[in-house]
């Protein structure tokens, strides 16, 4: 151990030198609960703070409990226990009026010691990352959500827009019509914007996870260095597969028109700025005016007019998306990195770990029983009944 290391302990010890252990670890007959089901500090880290490194007792496996364990503080009894992978505190029965005060100053020092101890933590764990053994946390629902809900929201906007288009607005008058079209265009066109920005996000989510099981390279980290062309090549064999490389083409065209632009303020480089120019001499009369470098600014859709995405450009990049995705779905080997990714386990980096995953990729039919029985046997795990 570095002294570093354990001169936190020792600080740690010091934190929390009031907690008496027990010979044994005793459940109180009475008591009331002061803090259920917290989350902050995790319970992974109160556990090994009072475990490990305490050493207080464990009193083992209880309901809907994998652990828990009990010390004095201030000649109370206390006792801190899982539940469902959160934790709680519990304390004596309160008479005095006292004890929820000093089950605070519990929470307290167990709070302020973890502090330390999440520093010893981290630099031990950081070993291990790399090694390249760890996991990606699985974020496809949380970013494939945020991606389809701005989706739904453009194409229900486009319907209205089209109704509304189609219609001779008689019914509201033509300027309240000719505003509320451009107010459905605006819409599209904000929607766009986080709809682009939401894709891009999920796709660099996949590329990870896709990387994982494909390993075209030795080093994550280094991968996760390269420009964002180089690493959707080195995962999908654009070289060989003529759809994968249509889906590529897409891509960086719609990267480099819309969400390079939109993810840097509208100014990318030099190309984007105004300059003044002389263009009208009368004599007594000039006047100058602002141009871009090159007249080649204008033609780019994004940098004029009132919408930085027309509708119809936004039909467009959604059909791209969209068919990116249909694509995985009926490929192999992608069709069971989505089956899996949709299972929601975290993503390991370990080979031998991806390995026995792979082994259960025959069909689509056994990989979904293999990930139906994890799922079962990892809820039974976090609802505490096995």
């Amino acid at each position: 151990m570095l002294p570093e290391s354990q001169n936190k302990i020792d600080q740690i010890c010091e934190i929390l030198k009031n907690f008496i252990p027990l010979n044994e670890a005793t459940d109180p007959t009475s008591k009331t609960a002061l803090l259920k089901e917290y989350f902050n500090p995790p319970a992974y880290i109160v556990r090994f703070l009072l475990l490990k490194i305490l050493h207080l007792k464990d009193r083992g496996i209880a309901d809907k409990s994998l652990w828990g364990t009990s010390f004095k503080y201030k000649n109370y009894l206390f006792e801190v226990s899982d539940w469902k992978g959160s934790w709680c505190l519990y304390g004596p029965v309160d008479r005095k009026k006292e004890i929820p005060r000093i089950g605070l100053e519990v929470q307290n020092k167990i709070t302020k010691a973890v502090k330390v101890l999440d520093g010893i933590l981290s630099n031990k764990l950081r070993s291990k990352v790399k090694m390249g053994d760890f996991s990606l946390q699985n974020v496809y629902h949380k970013l494939s959500g945020i991606y389809h809900f701005y989706e739904k929201e453009i194409l229900d906007t486009e319907k209205q827009y089209n109704s509304s288009r189609t219609s001779d607005g008689k019914m509201m008058g033509l300027v309240t019509h000719i505003a509320r079209n451009h107010d459905l265009k605006s819409k599209i066109s904000n929607y766009s914007f986080a709809l682009i920005v939401s894709f891009f996000s999920l796709l660099e989510f996949m590329l990870d996870a896709i990387y994982s099981f494909e390993r075209p390279t030795d080093n994550f980290w280094e991968y996760k260095k390269m420009d964002f062309k180089e690493r959707f090549k080195l995962v999908f064999p654009v070289n060989k597969d003529a759809e994968a490389k249509g889906f590529y083409d897409e891509f960086i065209k719609i990267r480099e028109r819309y969400r390079n632009p939109l993810a840097h303020g509208l100014l990318r480089n030099e190309e984007d700025v105004l300059v003044s120019l002389d263009v009208l001499d009368l004599g007594l009369l000039s006047m100058e005016e602002l141009v871009p470098l090159s007249y080649e600014y204008l033609s780019n859709k994004i940098n004029y007019g009132n919408f930085c995405i027309k509708d119809d450009d936004a039909v467009k990049v959604i059909d791209s998306f969209r068919g990116f995705i249909k694509f995985l779905e009926k490929n192999k080997p992608y069709s069971f990195y989505i089956q899996y990714l949709q299972a929601g386990f975290p993503v390991p980096m370990n080979k031998e770990k991806i390995d026995e995953i792979k082994k259960t990729m025959t069909t689509p039919y056994n990989f979904s029983k293999y990930l139906e029985a994890r799922s079962d046997t990892e809820d039974r795990i976090i609802n505490r009944d096995i």
